[in-house]
């Protein structure tokens, strides 16, 4: 891969990283914090923080970020 990417794989990889733990980051914040269309698709919906679900979305927050 290095090969067909030459001098630019070092930074789409890291292009590549920053996008994914973006889209983790925002996925958790819809499940705490109710943002980008909350838990359930209702604006405003979050989950209880010490559920499943709650810790999925902490999880996915702090390790997106």
């Amino acid at each position: 891969m290095g090969r067909v990417l030459g001098k630019f794989a070092p930074y789409l990889y890291v292009l590549l990283r920053v996008i994914a733990g973006l889209l983790f980051a925002c996925h958790g914040a819809q499940k705490l914090f109710g943002l980008f269309g909350g838990a359930g698709g209702s604006p405003g919906a979050a989950v209880p923080l010490f559920s499943l679900m709650g810790l999925a979305g902490l999880i996915e927050c702090v390790g997106g970020l």
